[in-house]
């Protein structure tokens, strides 16, 4: 039996008690939904502070059961997320599971505040760039540990950083006019996204055991890439990848996802760049997903499912912007310097 993080028990009574009954997933695979616990989490086992919309909530006792392979090595989407606690609380509402190319849920649907896992609103599907497009315009998003199916989510209040409000405090903004006087400092994009996301993944993290960009992950967002919906911000010095971020953007809407940094500030500085740019475009709004206390020093807030999704609407009907980072863009965050590029 698999717990958070790839554990295991070795208590023959604890995993008797974690089993689910064989009547239980004779019922999931006849109505393909599922109904968790109160107390079980289905959250990845890595939480997602290494993400540029980041995630503090705490694991809770959750486990993952169900079969990996069929003998032909396709990928059995037939795997179940199963929580269990030994006080057995009311049951939470059912769980929708995805076949291959099968539309999403409304949003409506997800899993409330009061739930096990707040916002979490279908299992299964795919990962193709046909998927990730129809899911991100719906305002949905695929997050997920080793030991489980895709996870998709919708979560209310959303946290979204209007560019307008983005917050420049004043040692931050004396570090970017002093990279922009700086030679051997810029910033690109899109020039070395697989290596941003490989680092995004590969990053160690404080209180973080593993990560939630698994290889498919990689793989799905590169292709996303590819057909032009996933960018990457970069910070560069003297040659060399310092730091940065990737997101997802369609028209003029910015999805963001996740940053690193080898050298002190540099994904901050990504950001940045990311917020001149997105003014410089007309482009409002940087989805946060979920709250945490770093990006609200930075100006995002919380706002409802239903705001975010007009937001939504409104930015992805608009023309994409051509993803090249201009010296201008500098003039948007920090108006008396921008002489680099």
């Amino acid at each position: 039996i698999g717990l958070p993080g790839g554990d295991r028990t070795p208590d023959p009574q604890l995993r008797r008690l974690l089993l689910y009954p064989t009547e239980l997933r004779a019922e999931i695979e006849r109505k393909k939904t599922w109904s968790g616990r109160k107390d079980s989490n289905l959250r990845p086992s890595g939480p997602k502070p290494d993400a540029l919309p980041g995630c503090a909530t705490p694991r809770h006792a959750c486990i993952v059961t169900g079969e990996r392979s069929v003998p032909s090595g396709k990928p059995d989407f037939s795997a179940r997320i199963i929580g269990y606690s030994l006080n057995m609380p009311a049951p939470t509402p059912p769980l929708t599971w995805l076949a291959p190319g099968q539309d999403f849920p409304p949003v409506n649907q997800a899993w409330d505040e009061n739930s096990a896992a707040p916002g979490l609103l279908a299992a299964g599907g795919t990962l193709d760039v046909d998927s990730l497009h129809k899911a991100y315009g719906q305002g949905i998003f695929p997050w997920y540990s080793k030991e489980q199916p895709i996870l998709w989510w919708s979560p209310s209040p959303r946290m979204v950083l209007d560019v307008s409000e983005f917050r420049l405090h004043p040692s931050f903004r004396k570090t970017l006019v002093r990279l922009q006087r700086t030679s051997g400092c810029e910033i690109r994009m899109d020039c070395a996204f697989e290596q941003v996301i490989q680092a995004c993944a590969s990053s160690p993290r404080n209180g973080q055991a593993g990560t939630w960009i698994l290889p498919d992950m990689i793989t799905a967002y590169c292709a996303l890439h590819r057909a032009g919906f996933a960018h990457s911000v970069e910070t560069w010095v003297n040659g060399r990848l310092a730091g940065g971020l990737y997101c997802v953007a369609m028209g003029q809407f910015v999805f963001g996802e996740s940053m690193f940094s080898h050298a002190s500030d540099a994904s901050k500085v990504a950001l940045a760049a990311l917020v001149g740019f997105c003014r410089q475009h007309g482009m409002a709004h940087i989805d946060c997903q979920q709250n945490t206390r770093h990006l609200a020093s930075l100006g995002a807030r919380e706002i409802s499912r239903e705001l975010f999704l007009t937001h939504v609407s409104r930015g992805i009907a608009k023309p994409a912007p051509a993803w090249h980072f201009e010296p201008r863009d500098w003039h948007q965050v920090v108006p008396e310097t921008g002489a680099r590029r």
